[in-house]
């Protein structure tokens, strides 16, 4: 089991959010006027830390030129006058993280190992794709592997025995929890590629999974669900349970609205086109008759989506677009 050493270890500037683990929460107001009644309750946002470190010989790897390295007890990064740039790349299983998430910051954290050097700079960037394949010779390579468009650039040094923490990489993190096929529990690669120019020996090194467990490549996501604010109105019972989504299509911000004619638990999940459940509003809350609205900040992809309202005894599902 990995063990994270102590930030004040760490190279790098910090920008962790203060809160984490919690849950953050607004008033409860409620007006009644003559025969109507208005209940708002205010968004929750839920901040969230994800922590991994790799777990396997073949989640971390390294490559110059046409030498593809898994397995091995260290990490090259940097540059070589005969081998060129290095790629170095780290693969995280199991990210417990839902699709359309806010990711507010997230950092690699790499400890230091033979031989030192001055400066170095590479840009990160992800493996493009909903749920990356382990660094296996029959895998595809670093250099192979399909970026991201959001990337990071990093100018560092290494010593040993030091951690090293990137810049924040949000960005890329955000953009692969955002691909279609994306789901909690899938894997995500990132991958270090020098820039400097190859004239010179600049090579340092990462410990690996191999050379100890306990000071392998971690990866930390703060992330925030999406703010989710309720309106409830209650004049005259409606006539039918009914569900819209308003404006339809949308950009961003979704705005749910429910008619309950009769008292009953309900529960609202939000599915992609592959029918996939990408995110579930609530879970048989009991809702009595009147007219329900919620507004929802919506943070994944284009493309088309369906809600579903259930209860005991209906279920209604519409359709909703995406564009961004």
């Amino acid at each position: 089991m990995w063990e994270a050493s102590p930030d004040a270890d760490y190279q790098g500037q910090e920008t962790f959010p203060t809160v984490m683990g919690g849950i953050m929460r607004g008033k409860r107001l409620s007006y009644s006027i003559g025969f109507v009644s208005l209940l708002i309750l205010p968004a929750m946002v839920k901040c969230e830390l994800f922590k991994a470190g790799i777990c396997d010989g073949l989640d971390d790897a390294y490559q110059a030129g046409i030498s593809f390295v898994p397995d091995i007890s260290y990490i090259r990064t940097g540059c070589h006058d005969t081998y060129g740039y290095y790629y170095s790349g780290f693969r995280f299983q199991d990210v417990t993280i839902e699709n359309g998430v806010t990711i507010d910051s997230a950092f690699l954290k790499m400890y230091g190992g033979p031989d030192t050097v001055t400066t170095v700079t590479s840009t990160i960037y992800g493996h493009n794709v909903a749920d990356s394949d382990s660094f296996a010779y029959s895998n595809d390579s670093l250099h192979e592997r399909d970026s991201t468009s959001a990337k990071v650039f990093w100018t560092y040094g290494i010593k040993e025995g030091v951690w090293n923490k990137t810049p924040d990489i949000g960005s890329i993190i955000s953009e692969i929890i955002n691909l279609p096929g994306w789901s909690s529990g899938n894997a995500l690669s990132i991958i270090l590629h020098t820039t400097d120019t190859p004239d010179e020996d600049k090579r340092g090194y990462w410990r690996s999974y191999e050379w100890s467990p306990d000071s392998v490549c971690t990866l930390s996501v703060y992330w925030t669900e999406a703010s989710v604010i309720e309106e409830f109105t209650k004049e005259l019972t409606p006539t039918r349970t009914t569900i819209k989504c308003l404006p339809n299509p949308c950009n961003s911000k979704l705005d749910i609205k429910i008619d309950v004619n009769k008292t009953d638990k309900f529960s609202i999940e939000i599915y992609d086109i592959t029918g996939r459940c990408i995110k579930t509003l609530f879970q048989e809350k009991l809702l009595e008759p009147g007219h329900y609205r919620w507004k929802y900040e919506w943070n994944n992809p284009s493309g088309i989506y369906y809600i579903k309202l259930t209860s005991p005894t209906n279920t209604i599902t519409r359709k909703f677009v995406i564009v961004r």
